[in-house]
């Protein structure tokens, strides 16, 4: 319950803040009377004059994450009988999310703005345990799935293409195959993002797809009482779809 509390509160953030930066801006009317057809099915090309767009809309994604740092599977399943000292290997898993954005832009010779996003996000890898040696005898190996859902919310700056920005997790659901590890993680991760986002504008309200390629970075250890270290590192293809709210009933 306390997650989705959280969750509602965000919502109702970022569409308050999307009212604020959506009202009426001073844009050069000639700007504006720009013929709907010169708009259509373009990437952005820099205009004469300057120009607010304001977006609320969608975005989801996949990518890979192998994590960095260690992590043995025997600590996360409190066999504490069974060998905890070797480090098991890593491997990538496949990793998603899917939320809400909003974005907003000011263009000049560059677009100049910011965007948050609040997503359903899963992190995660593959453990690899066939280091372990359970009663002297060397495991034959067996691939742990180590899955991590968070609730996300990623504030950033854009320049031109670039984006930089903060992300802030709660933790939810912690599952390693179907144990449930969620007390051997701490409740919240944060780190930053970059990334190179190409808008494509898509008919005569500048309505936008935004094509996503992103590298998130975690900054603090999300092993709670280990002394291993584990961050989130993964990279990510994410497409999402913004209504231009400024432009409506124009």
């Amino acid at each position: 319950m306390k997650s989705i509390k959280i969750l509602i509160i965000l919502l109702i953030t970022i569409l308050s803040i999307s009212k604020i930066f959506c009202a009426d801006t001073n844009v050069n009317t000639e700007t504006e009377k720009e013929s709907a057809a010169g708009r259509q099915n373009k990437i952005y090309r820099p205009h004469r004059k300057a120009k607010a767009v304001g977006g609320l809309g969608i975005i989801a994604g996949f990518g890979a994450e192998k994590g960095f740092g260690d992590i043995n599977y025997e600590w996360l399943n409190s066999q504490a009988s069974t060998d905890t000292s070797h480090t098991d290997d890593k491997k990538h898993a496949t990793v998603f999310g899917a939320g809400i954005r909003y974005g907003y832009s000011y263009f000049l010779f560059l677009p100049v703005g910011f965007k948050i996003d609040l997503l359903y996000q899963r992190f995660g890898l593959t453990i690899d345990n066939s280091k372990s040696v359970n009663s002297g005898i060397q495991s034959k190996g067996n691939d742990i799935s180590l899955k991590l859902d968070y609730i996300y919310l990623n504030p950033g700056l854009t320049v031109g293409f670039m984006n930089i920005g903060l992300y802030f997790g709660v933790l939810l659901n912690a599952n390693a195959d179907d144990l449930d590890v969620y007390d051997k993680f701490g409740k919240f991760d944060f780190g930053f993002t970059v990334s190179v986002e190409i808008p494509i504008i898509t008919n005569k309200y500048n309505d936008a797809v935004m094509i996503i390629f992103e590298g998130v970075f975690g900054t603090i250890d999300i092993l709670k009482d280990s002394s291993r270290n584990l961050r989130n590192l993964c990279f990510y293809f994410k497409l999402a779809y913004l209504f231009n709210i400024k432009n409506r009933g124009k």
